[in-house]
């Protein structure tokens, strides 16, 4: 029993006739006064789908209520609120569960998904009430709780809120999956985080908006992301409409997206998907460097077996007997997803007790397994290595971390073997950082200008930086000094212009490269004057005193004839690429840099300005 159910398993049970589930949502009207029965006629459900944000395969899909301005209310929250008001709440959330589940119940993926059922939080102070209410409702269409999400969120707040959320904590002892549902604009939402247990939090439509224009929304979201991963809880961005949103949010670390750029919510059922295209394509771009991540992680994942959370407790002893190397062993879930993991160590005194024999053999006492499981930190196989290991140093010292695919358990990363990984991922990046001034060099530099050219969500922005009269300068002063002056120009490179969203390289001898997202030219422009500047001025610390005076060295040229060179200088050309269509090829927009930088050589503040149009031609301008 040790091994797993499979991905399309399903309770065994024999759906009930349809007329019997037609009489369960009857009986269920029939509670109502007839003029909520006339108004609640008018409304519909919808299903939108939450993703998985790296192979666009759909893990569920939240429903959402359709038609109430049909019915005379201003807002899907008026309806509750007056539901509310009129002591019906509870009736009337069943009436609309049974639309949904009956809806959710009949789609082809429906045993591999999840449904997203919001839960309006006055309802939770009824808990026990509720979790039988949907119990009922789900029997009649024979769909197991385990496939079900209650989305719980904190718009109204409430004295009494505090105790019931112990009874929602604790994923061990529930068969529901929770959601904190508009995570950040609630009352408490930290408190809701740490009392609740989440497996799922889901980051408001406010934070996601713009996400990547606005860097306070973006040091929040990614604290958020970084704390829901070091407890081991999922996080969906809800309401991306937009490429540049989507990839934001993957690049934070979300997990699952939601939103208008996957699919709008839909009262079409045959619409919904398994996998949704929008996010394949928007991954296609960063598939290269993905997968070399992902070889590097698949080569160190342990393939622990995994047990079923309904597990006997005789047999999970068993299995602890008989695997006598394993210390701890994964639990998953029908859908063959993560729910933490079991300790050998936690159950000793039933293994090695007459007393907790006892408890085994008698009925009205037997513990299960799910009194033991223990929350785990869960990456997805298609993170960054980088990102895999700070989920785990952020959850405090677990025995590793389970890796998903799809949501579904792979096998286990243990602390030793994430230390390899980075390891590993280290090693190869040493191989193409310059030696000198340790910035990335050629193979990224390729790889980064490339994806930029390609994926056009984002304003970018190409420098290319070049000494001039470098030669003369190393051949009077050695190699030391040359040194000296690319370091001081990489410390410069850096300390000016590395920022969020700016990747920096080094090309090789004076030759540097930057490329910065989403910064206007008329904020970049002096930011790279002042570089230019600061390094003239600073050089100049490398010249012997007489040298400075004159303003020149003599050496020969590459002819061999003695001339008169000036001091130390940069030149820099930059080129705009405005979002938009795919430019390239990639050698013509490297030849017009190329072009740019000799321009800027004779300009009078040693910088060109390009910008890209939709055709790769460029129009260049001196300031």
């Amino acid at each position: 029993m040790w091994q797993t159910w499979g991905a399309a398993a399903w309770p065994g049970r024999d759906p009930q006739p349809v007329e019997a589930r037609r009489s369960a949502a009857r009986k269920a009207v029939a509670h109502l006064p007839p003029h909520w029965q006339s108004r609640l006629s008018a409304l519909t459900v919808a299903f939108q789908p939450i993703v998985n944000a790296h192979t666009g395969a759909a893990l569920g899909f939240e429903c959402l209520v359709r038609g109430w301005e049909r019915s005379g209310w201003d807002s899907i929250q008026q309806l509750f609120d007056e539901a509310h008001r009129d002591g019906l709440l509870s009736q009337v959330s069943t009436v609309l569960r049974h639309r949904a589940v009956e809806v959710f119940a009949s789609l082809p993926m429906a045993r591999r998904t999840r449904l997203f059922l919001n839960v309006d939080n006055r309802e939770i102070e009824s808990w026990p009430d509720l979790t039988v209410g949907i119990g009922e409702v789900l029997a009649a269409y024979d769909v197991p709780a385990e496939s079900i999400c209650l989305e719980v969120s904190e718009k109204h707040p409430t004295s009494a809120f505090d105790s019931p959320l112990h009874a929602l904590a604790g994923s061990g002892v529930r068969h529901f999956k929770v959601a904190i549902d508009d995570f950040g604009t609630g009352f408490s939402g930290l408190k809701l985080l740490y009392l609740v247990e989440p497996d799922f939090i889901k980051i408001d439509r406010f934070f996601i908006a713009e996400l990547g224009r606005d860097a306070r929304k973006r040091i929040f979201v990614s604290s958020i992301v970084s704390i829901a991963h070091g407890l081991g809880v999922t996080v969906i961005a809800e309401g991306v409409e937009t490429l540049a949103e989507f990839r934001e949010c993957r690049a934070v670390g979300c997990d699952l997206m939601q939103g208008f750029f996957i699919q709008p919510p839909t009262c079409e059922v045959g619409a919904l998907r398994d996998e949704y295209p929008a996010v394949v394509e928007a991954n296609r771009s960063q598939r290269r460097r993905l997968d070399k991540d992902e070889q590097l992680v698949a080569g160190r994942i342990e393939a622990i077996p995994a047990i079923s959370v309904d597990t006997e407790m005789s047999e999970v002893l068993h299995f602890f007997r008989q695997q006598r190397s394993l210390t701890f062993v994964p639990v998953v879930n029908q859908h063959h997803e993560p729910v933490g993991i079991v300790r050998e160590s936690d159950l000793r005194e039933y293994a090695y007790s007459s007393y907790g024999k006892d408890l085994l053999r008698n009925p009205s006492l037997r513990a299960t397994l799910p009194q033991f499981v223990v929350r785990a930190p869960v990456a997805d196989i298609h993170l960054r290595a980088e990102r895999i290991l700070e989920i785990f140093s952020h959850s405090g010292g677990n025995e590793g971390i389970l890796v998903v695919d799809n949501a579904s358990y792979v096998g286990f990363l243990s602390a030793q073997s994430l230390l390899q990984i980075l390891n590993e991922k280290n090693l190869a990046l040493a191989r193409d950082q310059n030696p000198l001034t340790r910035l990335p060099g050629n193979t990224l530099i390729y790889e980064v200008l490339s994806q930029a050219l390609q994926s056009g969500d984002y304003d970018n922005t190409i420098g290319y930086f070049d000494f001039d009269h470098f030669k003369p300068f190393n051949d009077c002063y050695g190699f030391r000094a040359g040194d000296r002056a690319i370091l001081l120009f990489a410390e410069l490179f850096q300390k000016l212009m590395l920022r969020e969203g700016t990747f920096l390289g080094h090309i090789g001898g004076d030759d540097f490269f930057a490329l910065v997202k989403q910064t206007p030219l008329v904020q970049l422009v002096p930011l790279v004057s002042e570089l230019v500047s600061r390094f003239a001025s600073d050089v100049s610390s490398l010249y012997t005193e007489v040298d400075r005076q004159r303003g020149f060295i003599e050496a020969n040229d590459r002819l061999g004839r003695t001339r008169r060179f000036p001091l130390l200088t940069v030149s820099a050309a930059l080129l705009y690429i405005p979002a938009g269509p795919p430019r390239g090829p990639l050698d013509t927009i490297v030849s017009a840099v190329a072009a740019m930088k000799r321009t800027a050589k004779t300009a009078p503040g040693r910088l060109c300005i390009g910008v890209l149009d939709a055709s790769s031609r460029v129009t260049v301008e001196v300031p």
